[in-house]
């Protein structure tokens, strides 16, 4: 595998580690990975002060650490682990911690939002397609009329006027499907992996192009609410926008037979709320613990990959995601630190 394990006792030392560990660590023995550990520093101590208060599990951390090969970046991610007593109720025998090369999971993730991605795109690119349909018929028309136009040779019969106006009608035509494609194929690629300070409400007015089409096509009613004020944050704009995809594809696919998505942005003093209602089946609350869950899925065709890779990305910048409760339909919120106005 390439993950290590190591077990900690309730003070946060490691009692126990996997061979894989050691080997991320660039250690051999135990007492090489207590000193290494210590050496973590404030974000390990931190998030385990974190989760022995709330018992909330806190984001991975990311820390770098020095071995014979070079330095090594890793990911850690820290759980509550606990045991029977001898009455057989579960008590707190220390913390897990799973032990990731970053470089490796970041490929994988990007793999996994890739397979995603592309799956989101074919749900939605038939609608976006047949949009498209649209402005080609009326230069085809055009081309016809202006066609009719040169094959008379009346004079007067087709004044330069006209001639001109049908031109100019495929001009324009030609125009906004070129404007379509580009925008389709620009937001359509996960292309860069470096952080940058964007508006999150250009993501949501992104977002309306992607799915307006496959929401009229199911006679879905589609509300945006983009905001007031500062909506910047800083991140990976493409991982945070597919992540906002993944959400609203699972709202359009739970409306078959029509409904409507609500998708509202709310700027706070230091955070951004993006809340996606939407009126579809909801989710039992049998089925609510997991949804997050790696490959957990209640639909046929479904890879239960969507909604993990969202609350991922989100954690990598600091944010979460949660479900609200909903008269009817689902509702999720997706809470993102905003850029410092500096």
């Amino acid at each position: 595998m390439n993950e290590g394990l190591v077990l900690l006792a309730p003070d946060g030392s490691p009692q126990f580690a996997t061979t894989r560990t050691y080997e991320l660590f660039g250690c051999a023995t135990l007492d090489d990975l207590r000193r290494r550990w210590t050496d973590l520093g404030e974000p390990a101590r931190t998030a385990l002060e974190h989760l022995a208060e709330s018992g909330v599990t806190p984001p991975p951390i990311h820390v770098e650490v020095a071995t014979a090969g070079g330095p090594r970046r890793l990911r850690l991610d820290i759980e509550r682990a606990r045991a029977a007593s001898a009455e057989g109720a579960a008590r707190t025998a220390g913390y897990a911690a799973i032990v990731r090369d970053r470089d490796l999971a970041d490929a994988v993730e990007t793999d996994l939002r890739l397979a995603t991605h592309l799956r989101a795109l074919s749900r939605l690119s038939g609608a976006i397609a047949h949009d498209m349909k649209a402005p080609l018929a009326a230069v085809l028309l055009h081309l016809e009329l202006l066609r009719g136009t040169l094959d008379d040779d009346r004079e007067g019969q087709a004044p330069r006027e006209r001639r001109l106006r049908y031109v100019g009608v495929m001009k324009d035509e030609l125009g906004r499907l070129n404007r379509a494609l580009t925008s389709l194929f620009t937001q359509t690629a996960l292309r860069s992996e470096a952080w940058e300070t964007f508006d999150l409400r250009d993501l949501v007015h992104e977002l309306e192009f992607l799915i307006r089409p496959q929401a009229q096509r199911q006679g879905i009613a589609l509300e945006l609410s983009p905001g007031d004020g500062v909506a910047t944050m800083r991140g990976h704009r493409d991982a945070i926008k597919h992540a906002m995809l993944n959400v609203a594809v699972n709202a359009l696919e739970a409306m078959p037979d029509g409904g409507r998505l609500q998708i509202t942005l709310e700027p706070k003093d230091d955070a951004l709320a993006l809340s996606m209602r939407d009126t579809g089946s909801g989710i039992p609350d049998d089925v609510l613990p997991r949804i997050f869950d790696l490959r957990f899925t209640t639909k046929p065709a479904g890879c239960g990959m969507g909604l993990y890779v969202t609350r991922s990305v989100l954690e990598l910048h600091g944010g979460a995601i949660r479900t609200e409760p909903a008269t009817e339909g689902a509702c999720f919120r997706l809470d993102l630190p905003k850029a410092a106005e500096a």
